[in-house]
């Protein structure tokens, strides 16, 4: 029986089971329909506004009653498309408030409920059910016994962890039931702290099942197409383990991170293992003040084949690397996403803002990537350094370098040489001014003065070159506006607001 020779009464109420876009697409079927379904997609659209973000800033929204709430009717879990966790939320509610910060309401302390008994029951009812997604791991575990004091008593039993977190009052075992309830989830915003460790097991264990296509259907994150980690403690950071896991999910399209360093044999307790990285679908990467072990950066890019945008963004470290160790990493991405990479903005401290016994190698080139349309990063990354420097003792005229030192600059070195044909976009920053005077600068103009057969797509307008000075830009090659500052970058304005350091 067609459904338009149903009763409207009858109809009505099949349509009532439907999650709210196959209600839309039910609606749009017919005239008859959307006049049916008009009440139907107002609660929708009332219900959408409502529960389509959950902010658990300054411990406003408590985790586990939101799960609660949720368990309690399943459908609220529908509208949810942004999980925002900083630092400031309930993250230990056995403490009167979150770690790192203290609720004042007229000048008094608020005690923050928790759980009851019969509560905690529920929460841990619903993580038994998840045991035929996750069992019981023999081998391969994803942790070692080694963490002191352990956080995890059974850290390859996770839905034993969940019930131990649980009875130990923290929020990540919470957080790792909720993300089950949200089917149509399509944002992550988490700030780490160092009882998070059950949430990390639980996303390692989620991107090792999609490695098995029968439990697809079944697993969260179906839709998560961004995912940003920050660390909450600006003297330490998150490790790249993170990344490996929210790589291997298969929608992801966009992953920022805010404070990550070092590698997998330096990791923070030394006891986390990586998954096995699956291609990755991801196409932006955004690292901000991030310290890399380059080696673990490769072991990232290895399952990414489809990266069309990579920021690295590490001037406010307060721990520099040499040049020399930065440029390792334009090798690792010309090896693995040489062929896709489109935008690339690597943003460091320049050389005369480095120790001056930092060293400088020779530039390398950018030349191998093959669809790169826009670059963005210091003169230093690119700039010809001279075979034969002058001796520390030799006399300077005037406190300047003379002329004849600088013949190899005066060559008119063209540094579009070392960029690609596909090059469309460019953007350069530096000092030029501690070593070479002006020399270099002129060489520069007297180079970009005239078009060049190494970049054909490359036009002055869209060309910018900046002489910066004293933190200022003293003077521009090129027309092109200068890209935004690195304070205004559209995911430090969105996906860290309320995370980061000095972005909440």
């Amino acid at each position: 029986m067609a459904l338009n020779a149903l009763p409207a009464e009858l109809t009505l109420y099949i349509a009532g089971y439907l999650d709210p876009d196959t209600t839309l697409d039910f609606a749009l079927t017919c005239k008859r329909h959307t006049t049916l379904c008009k009440s139907l997609l107002q609660e929708h659209r009332r219900l959408l506004s409502e529960w389509q973000t959950i902010d658990t800033k300054k411990a406003q929204t408590l985790t586990w009653q939101v799960l609660l709430e949720i368990l309690d009717d399943p459908s609220r879990g529908w509208y949810v498309r942004e999980l925002s966790l900083p630092g400031t939320r309930q993250q230990d509610w056995s403490r009167p408030q979150p770690h790192n910060w203290t609720h004042l309401q007229s000048g008094i302390r608020v005690d923050f409920p928790a759980p009851c008994a019969e509560e905690k029951k529920i929460m841990k009812k619903a993580a038994r059910k998840l045991g035929d997604l996750y069992p019981v791991l023999q081998s391969g575990h994803v942790l070692a016994r080694d963490p002191s004091p352990p956080l995890l008593q059974r850290p390859n039993d996770i839905v034993g962890t969940i019930e131990d977190r649980i009875d130990q009052s923290n929020d990540d075992g919470v957080i790792a039931i909720l993300l089950h309830y949200l089917p149509n989830l399509k944002t992550i915003r988490f700030t780490e702290h160092d009882d998070s460790d059950c949430f990390e097991l639980m996303v390692h264990r989620i991107a090792g099942a999609y490695q098995e296509p029968c439990k697809a259907a079944r697993l969260p994150l179906r839709h998560l197409t961004t995912a940003a980690i920050s660390y909450g403690r600006s003297d330490e950071c998150t490790t790249p383990l993170w990344a490996s896991a929210f790589l291997s999910i298969p929608s992801l399209r966009t992953f920022a991170v805010y404070e990550m360093g070092g590698g997998y044999a330096k990791t923070r307790n030394g006891y986390l293992r990586p998954v096995a990285l699956s291609i990755s679908n991801v196409t932006e990467l955004y690292f901000k003040n991030c310290l890399f072990d380059y080696e673990a950066l490769d072991t990232l890019l290895a399952g990414v084949k489809h990266l069309k945008k990579f920021t690295l963004d590490g001037r406010d470290l307060d721990t520099l690397q040499s040049y020399d160790e930065n440029k390792r990493l334009i090798p690792a991405l010309v090896a693995r996403v040489g062929q896709s990479l489109e935008e690339l903005v690597l943003d460091f401290p320049t050389a005369e803002e480095e120790d001056e016994s930092s060293e400088q190698t020779l530039p390398v080139s950018f030349r191998d990537f093959r669809n790169l349309r826009m670059l963005n990063c210091g003169w230093a990354m690119v700039r010809p350094i001279p075979d034969d420097e002058p001796e520390d003792d030799e006399p300077l005229e005037q406190g300047f370098h003379r002329k004849e030192d600088h013949q190899d600059l005066d060559t008119d070195f063209d540094v579009r040489t070392l960029l690609p044909q596909s090059l469309e976009r460019l953007y350069l920053n530096g000092y030029f001014g501690s070593n070479d005077g002006d020399y270099e600068w002129r060489a520069i103009e007297r180079v970009f003065a005239n078009t060049s057969t190494a970049t054909p797509r490359l036009t002055m307008e869209n060309t910018c070159i900046q002489h910066i000075w004293n933190s200022e830009a003293r003077a521009q090659i090129g027309t092109a506006e200068p890209p935004p500052g690195r304070y205004f970058h559209p995911f430090l304005l969105s996906l860290f607001d309320g995370h980061a350091w000095g972005y909440d």
